[in-house]
């Protein structure tokens, strides 16, 4: 099929909805007051959360109990992000700066500070071996996780950048932002690969498929997009995009570890769809409304989401 052609749009209708199959809250993990973010270490055991109120909260899944709490940040903790062997967080701040904590300790160990405004977001590679940053001041960075040194700076972007997101195998990131835009950038070099259009509003949320063949976008225009990539993501179109459920803004976005499953959180709650139909898997837990950030475990069986009331819930997601 070729996806540049596709004209037909499909919206999740309250019929389809009707045969999702049941869901719902399995555990409550905690409680985050202000809650702004969530990441969930890859090992899935850990949960972090960052918030409005500055602070950093750590829990343990297991036993679904807070083990640390994060202070140093002198303003909103918007984005947090788990290193790839689960030792160190990130957490990005409106204050203008990224921190690096270990977590054996909770000990602060690097910040940085290169932005000229707020952070939006931050992710690290692969490997481990960079930081990507997205800003206020409509630029993206790159750092030298070790040392702290700043490595890229991306321009373009003539609105604030929400979203950094490397592809699985790191030679690619994706950027997204208010200036209704995704732009993808090869790390060979840092150039700008591609520039994907069509959203009418601000992107806020970017995830890449496990594979690394599509990338999907989420906007507050009330739709979601998934686009398919080709070689260096110069080839490939997009679906068109798909309303949600009551026409609600979207948060956050999430791929089950093996791309079976799109997790959609949005403003009037979370729904887990086919990527490629976007039929409804499951509708997921009345209660969590207004979901700010979803993740899901590496099995891919449950869903981590947190909402605009501070829960931290633990949800079924098949």
């Amino acid at each position: 099929m070729d996806w540049s052609r596709l004209t037909l749009s499909v919206c999740l209708s309250l019929a389809l909805v009707g045969h999702a199959l049941a869901g719902g809250t399995l555990r409550r993990i905690g409680t985050h007051k202000d809650l702004a973010c969530l990441a969930l270490s890859p090992d899935g055991k850990t949960i972090a959360t960052g918030g409005w109120d500055k602070v950093v909260r750590i829990f343990d899944v297991p036993s679904a109990k807070e083990t640390a709490k994060l202070e140093a940040h002198k303003d909103a903790v918007v984005g947090v992000a788990f290193s790839p062997d689960g030792k160190t967080l990130a957490t990005a701040s409106n204050d203008r700066t990224v921190r690096l904590w270990d977590l054996a300790t909770s000990k602060e160990v690097l910040k940085i500070a290169g932005h000229d405004a707020s952070v939006e977001c931050v992710a690290f590679s692969p490997d481990g071996k960079l930081l990507a940053t997205g800003s206020d001041d409509r630029t993206a960075k790159l750092w030298d996780r070790a040392t702290g040194k700043e490595v890229a700076k991306l321009e373009g972007h003539t609105r604030p950048v929400h979203q950094v997101v490397f592809s699985p195998d790191g030679k690619s990131l994706a950027t997204g932002s208010g200036d209704e835009t995704v732009r993808l950038w090869s790390a060979a070099g840092w150039k700008l690969v591609r520039t994907f259009e069509g959203h009418a509003g601000r992107v806020t949320a970017v995830a890449f498929a496990p594979d690394g063949k599509a990338l999907a976008t989420g906007c507050n225009d009330k739709t979601v997009r998934v686009w398919r990539l080709g070689a260096e993501g110069e080839t490939g179109g997009a679906n068109e995009p798909r309303s949600m459920p009551d026409d609600a803004t979207i948060n956050a976005l999430a791929f089950a570890p093996r791309g079976d499953l799109l997790a959609v959180a949005t403003m009037d709650g979370l729904r887990v769809v086919d990527p490629e139909s976007f039929t409804a898997k499951v509708v997921l837990d009345p209660e969590s409304k207004n979901v700010r950030a979803v993740a899901f475990a590496p099995d891919g069986s449950k869903v981590f989401v947190a909402c605009s009331d501070g829960g931290i819930r633990e949800l079924g997601a098949r």
